[in-house]
């Protein structure tokens, strides 16, 4: 273990005897900031979190490098306990506030303001389309997943055809009402949904019922905490 960790990490806090405390006590560091600490050196930091992991074995080498750096940064929190995540973000809080207490207005202005654009960006990045081919089907954990979301619709039972080829992209495709069950009350109609994602399988059932003039009141989407579906999201996992 130590030979591939002295191969792979390339991090100063590998170096030395003095590196238990390192990381705990420098203040300016966060953990999106330690993606070249090694694992080895970071457990030690931390306790016993991190035992096991071993930046040779994770099979992250098709990601990019920030992918990889957020992967492994997972990893270490995933491993973390309670006392010690609070010990850290106790610390990042401390050094926040103290920045802020120093900081002169226009330093204010232009601190909120680079927050504001990283928050957008984050954002939009979460809302690009997930790079999959047309031709990947989604498994059945997303699928039951998504159905499971979709019937969250108060009103409407709505049935995911589990023959129907789903796939993962960001446009719909086809999302229709089938045309032999108009006859039917309107939670036993079956929706066929093909080329979609749960928000906008979500946005357009809620299109349509406000254009067949069914109450706000009786979708509950305002008054009932349970059914605030706008707080949903399909998050796909990576196939």
């Amino acid at each position: 273990m130590e030979d591939l960790c002295d191969q792979s990490c390339i991090s100063p806090l590998c170096e030395g005897d003095n590196h238990t405390n390192v990381a705990l006590h420098n203040d300016d560091a966060t953990l999106g900031d330690m993606g070249d600490v090694c694992v080895e050196s970071y457990s030690s930091t931390v306790g016993e979190a991190g035992v096991g992991l071993d930046p040779c074995s994770m099979d992250d080498h098709d990601l990019s490098p920030n992918e990889r750096r957020h992967s492994r940064d997972r990893a270490r929190r995933a491993a973390m306990s309670l006392g010690q995540r609070a010990i850290i973000n106790k610390r990042r809080h401390d050094s926040y506030a103290a920045k802020r207490l120093f900081m002169t207005p226009e330093e204010k202005k232009e601190k909120t303001r680079q927050s504001k654009s990283d928050y957008r960006k984050r954002v939009k990045e979460q809302q690009v389309a997930p790079k999959q081919t047309l031709g990947t089907p989604i498994p059945s954990l997303h699928l039951m997943y998504l159905e499971q979301k979709i019937l969250g619709l108060h009103l409407m039972t709505l049935q995911v055809l589990r023959h129907s080829h789903l796939l993962l992209t960001s446009r719909i495709q086809c999302l229709h009402m089938v045309d032999r069950q108009r006859h039917m009350p309107l939670w036993k109609r079956m929706v066929n949904v093909a080329y979609c994602t749960f928000l906008e399988v979500k946005n357009l059932v809620i299109g349509k019922l406000m254009r067949m003039s069914i109450s706000r009141w009786l979708m509950k989407i305002p008054t009932n905490p349970m059914y605030q579906i706008h707080t949903m999201q399909f998050m796909p996992m990576s196939l």
